[in-house]
């Protein structure tokens, strides 16, 4: 069997499963009917019971009945789409995600990409990971998911063997290994950007991770608590919801957390009369002495916080050339605006 779903195909195998041992003796042909023969009778189980007995999380039988009730039988509903899901009475938008995870597991194309974007310079900066070698790691059914690129250092010697086309080699795994070894201390914002939630990118990812101070804090917060912090609005606070709200994300979090990656994000120590203490500051546009990452590390630096969107919460815009929405609506809410010359004469520079 490789999954749930073959007991219904054991009819086949009758003969073979009459003969199977156990322990001492033979299944035996009584047995082996009475098992077929409760099979097919679990076959005509009400629909709302079967969805129940799947353990998708949140859903319970009044969801499974109004599930029934729209779509009719669990092959149509496994062929729905979110929206037509979030078309039914009571269901939420993170129980969209579980019933579409549960029929429609992540492919190896979707794995090979979050693969390489977990690698990625900002994020776990693993420079053995790349396209040709992520596709030719889940072929090879080595990572099945992107916490198994924390249990490679078990597979050190099939690993050297690999192909890529040429031999892979000790040098190269050793190499690897070590930069997977390095990883596990990133601070928590570049994991949690490793982790692909949509709208959080490496800039979110650290307001979220200074705000709480660690993963177990960000993934127990409300969408309320999320919306605290400055530089996170709806859209941002509902995605991280969702993600964390998962089955999927939950498992891939506690298999981090047991690899040995951090999970907490280190206090910064700043001077209280930094010139950007306790300002929460946005740049816009294009600067023209520096790029726009360049920028927001020098505002951190100085005690800042570097957000990407503006809000009433937002004591400073910093402006180049063209810079678009964000402007227009900090001037819209009476936030604060500097060009880039001024903004580096109250840095110091």
């Amino acid at each position: 069997m490789g999954d749930v779903a073959d007991l219904y195909e054991l009819w086949e195998y009758r003969t073979n499963l009459k003969e199977l041992r156990l322990s001492d003796s033979r299944f035996g042909e009584k047995n082996a009917d009475d098992l077929l023969q409760s099979i097919e009778r679990v076959k005509e189980r009400p629909v709302p019971e079967l969805l129940t007995s799947l353990q998708i999380v949140g859903l319970d039988r009044d969801i499974a009945k109004a599930l029934e009730k729209r779509f009719g039988s669990i092959s149509s509903l496994a062929r729905a789409s979110a929206r037509d899901l979030q078309r039914v009475s009571g269901i939420t938008p993170v129980l969209v995600d579980e019933i579409g995870s549960f029929f429609h597991p992540e492919s190896d194309d979707e794995l090979k990409d979050r693969l390489v974007f977990l690698a990625g310079r900002e994020r776990f900066n693993l420079k053995g990971v790349a396209r040709i070698r992520a596709e030719k790691l889940v072929a090879t059914g080595f990572i099945r998911s992107v916490a198994d690129v924390f249990q490679l250092c078990s597979h050190r010697d099939r690993l050297a063997a690999l192909t890529f086309p040429n031999a892979f080699g000790e040098k190269n795994t050793d190499n690897l290994l070590k930069g997977i070894e390095r990883s596990k201390s990133q601070p928590l914002a570049r994991v949690l950007a490793g982790l692909n939630i949509r709208h959080v990118g490496g800039t979110t990812a650290e307001l979220l991770a200074d705000h709480f101070g660690t993963m177990d804090k960000i993934a127990g917060a409300s969408e309320e608590e999320l919306l605290g912090v400055d530089g996170v609005g709806p859209e941002v606070a509902g995605s991280v919801r969702r993600f964390f709200g998962s089955r999927e994300a939950r498992k891939l979090i506690a298999r981090l957390d047991d690899a040995g990656v951090n999970m907490k994000q280190p206090k910064k120590q700043v001077a209280a009369d930094a010139p950007f203490a306790g300002m929460t500051i946005v740049v816009t546009g294009t600067l023209l002495g520096m790029g726009r990452k360049e920028a927001q590390d020098l505002i951190k630096s100085l005690g800042g916080t570097a957000a990407g969107s503006v809000s009433k919460k937002t004591d400073l815009v910093v402006f180049g050339e063209s810079p678009g929405s964000k402007l227009t609506k900090a001037r819209a809410l009476g936030v604060e605006t500097v060009d880039e010359a001024e903004f580096l004469r109250r840095a110091g520079k």
